[in-house]
């Protein structure tokens, strides 16, 4: 009998390990790294393989200090057969980490609920939106989702057994060190909150796992590699250590909670986003959450999952920065109480409710089904192709097989088995057939092609670009673009003291002014302007400076004119070099720059216009190529 049942588990760790490798693997390869994440992270590994320098992570040429190289490594190892950093193995421990989120998802919900609820539960975590992006995509998510998931499993594993293994508790440690060294000192969030709350009502025995202990030697581990690597950096940027290590730790933890210096969303966001993102199966929302509220205290399983997730969700609702994937490490939690809760569905719901929800699955089939002709009523029409009525085909299929299992006999435990199955034939066709044909909107790798071409013969050349920096132009480019007046430029301006993020916003500020009123005049000629629109343009911009005087900061838009003025001249300067110069420049900035020198556009050669959407990117020379 044991026997039986451990080849009943052999064989569904097989079988979801297939699905999830191909739900999230299939044509991986078959559209490029995309920004703004995947080819900055892709550069980062390829940079350590250039620069033979594996513990200081560079991008562009510049030390990276905004997040920990364990997601770059793996990308490096994945590349060695490649030789290498290309759409596979940036992409591939994503896909593996998420194929492992599946299986531990299974293990855990087996452990908490048994074998049916297990499975149910891992197809439902793989079959979450969220869930599939993130683990196609060469981000840092779901590397650190398994990995924290891995903690939580080891803990549970420890708590609830006999034998309290010390083995599994120095597994949990390493795999919180490994969430460290992949997204920094934030991640702790997750594991003190769920541990605070776990044993809240028998403190001591939090001691048993040795916690002091324990995150002492992850915190010190991680130290010493994050002290070294930003003292190297700082030595690079000629900054002192100690200012490079505050800023950047500031940025990360409290600059984010606090301030919102990067993705300030309001406090209820993540009830927004979160059913968003759970989707298909935040359609039964309605009964997941109140049979989770009544039997919050009836199993210590789900009381184990409540204090995974509600101590998350809270703090990161009221943290001012916020993006969906915060919340990514919540979901497998989540996953399994939708699997608990769905069960209770099918033996309490009533033959009304099941029917409903068969409904329901069917208009949301039918909207899928429309969705790919949505396309041609938008600016994106042109990416329309006949193959996406694929998609349709299958919605529609779906629709079919929901019917006929309806009429059959109306039992949910039908519907829970076909919601995966529909939901994964649909992102498989979207994965082939939709992402090919987005790819040229989101690629920049023909944009580049130019620069690249030279790279991959060993041409001398430079490359700059003028007011914004994006790894994914050097990534295609394969040669660094030295940023050329950004907003890092503007900081070195001396100000009185005041609050260092308010100075950035308001830097940013009048950069999307010039940029605004810039973009409002039209241009016969793209690179040389008329009289009367170098008089617009000029005019708009005084506008900018009577905002300024009203609003008393006209010294300080007076120090940052005097930089712009300063630095389009040396952008002249460069412009006229014998060698051959590329430069990257947004139209709406192209058109306040050649305003104020007007020789630029005689000197400057147009060799491709990228739309990045409502924001054309220009890639000039100054030689024919």
């Amino acid at each position: 009998m044991e026997n039986n049942k451990d080849n009943q588990y052999f064989r569904d760790v097989i079988l979801l390990a297939l699905w999830a490798i191909v739900l999230f693997g299939i044509n991986i390869w078959g559209y490029d790294l995309w920004s703004p994440d995947e080819p900055r992270y892709a550069e980062v590994a390829r940079e350590m393989q250039v620069l033979n320098n594996y513990l200081v992570p560079h991008v562009n040429g510049r030390p990276y200090l905004e997040k920990p190289p364990l997601l770059m490594w793996l990308m490096l190892i994945c590349s060695y057969p490649l030789g290498d950093v290309t759409e596979i193995p940036a992409r591939l421990p994503s896909v593996l980490s998420g194929v492992a989120a599946v299986l531990l998802t299974y293990l855990l919900a087996r452990k908490i609920a048994g074998r049916e609820m297990a499975c149910l539960s891992a197809l439902i975590f793989m079959t979450m939106q969220r869930v599939w992006w993130q683990a196609r995509f060469g981000q840092i998510d779901m590397l650190l989702t398994v990995l924290l998931l891995g903690s939580v499993y080891c803990f549970y594993k420890w708590y609830y057994s006999e034998k309290k293994s010390a083995s599994l508790l120095i597994l949990m440690y390493i795999c919180l060190l490994g969430a460290l060294f992949a997204k920094g000192p934030g991640t702790l969030v997750f594991p003190v909150l769920f541990l605070i709350i776990f044993y809240w009502k028998e403190k001591r025995k939090i001691f048993k796992i040795h916690p002091l202990e324990g995150f002492a030697a992850v915190i010190i581990i991680y130290a010493v590699w994050y002290a070294y690597a930003r003292w190297a950096s700082a030595e690079q940027l000629q900054r002192e250590a100690s200012h490079v290590i505050g800023s950047d730790l500031f940025k990360q933890t409290l600059g984010r909670f606090i301030y919102g210096v990067a993705h300030p969303q309001p406090p209820w966001y993540y009830l927004i986003s979160v059913p968003v993102d759970m989707f298909p199966w935040s359609l039964f929302l309605l009964w997941i959450i109140p049979w989770v509220w009544k039997n919050r205290g009836e199993s210590e399983g789900i009381r184990f999952l409540l204090s995974w997730i509600i101590p998350a969700f809270i703090f990161f609702s009221i943290a001012v920065g916020k993006r969906a994937i915060y919340l990514l490490p919540i979901f497998p939690a989540i996953a399994i109480l939708t699997a608990l809760s769905l069960k209770s569905f099918e033996e309490a719901s009533t033959l009304r409710w099941k029917r409903g929800v068969r409904i329901l699955w069917v208009v949301v089939l039918l909207i899928l089904a429309i969705a790919p002709f949505a396309v041609l009523w938008t600016e994106f029409a042109k990416i329309w192709s006949p193959y996406w009525v694929i998609i349709s085909v299958v919605a529609c299929v779906a629709i079919i097989d929901t019917l006929f299992d309806f009429f059959k006999h109306s039992q949910v435990r039908s519907i829970l088995k076909q919601i995966p199955q529909h939901v994964s034939l649909y992102l498989f066709f979207t994965a082939l057939i939709i992402f090919p044909a987005v790819n040229p909107i989101k690629s920049v790798r023909n944009f580049c092609e130019p620069m690249r071409l030279l790279s991959e013969q060993n041409a001398e050349y430079e490359a700059y670009s003028f007011g914004f920096e994006e790894e994914e132009y050097t990534f295609y480019a394969k040669h660094f673009i030295h940023p050329f007046f950004d907003e890092k430029d503007l900081r070195n301006i001396p100000l009185k003291e005041s609050q260092p993020y308010e100075l950035l916003k308001t830097i940013s500020a009048v950069h999307k002014a010039y940029t605004r009123k810039a973009g409002e005049i039209k241009f016969k000629d793209t690179l040389s302007p008329t009289s009367e629109e170098i008089e617009q343009i000029n005019s708009a911009l005084q506008d900018i400076r009577e905002e300024a005087e009203k609003e008393g900061k006209i010294q300080f838009l007076d120090q940052i004119e005097q930089l712009i003025n300063s630095e389009i001249n040396d952008f002249y300067t460069l412009i006229n070099k014998e060698t051959l110069v590329f430069i990257l420049i947004r139209e709406e900035d192209w058109k306040w720059v050649v305003a104020r020198k007007p020789e630029l556009g005689k000197v400057v050669k147009l060799v491709r216009t990228r739309d990045e959407f409502d924001r054309p990117v220009f890639l000039l020379s100054n030689k024919p190529v």
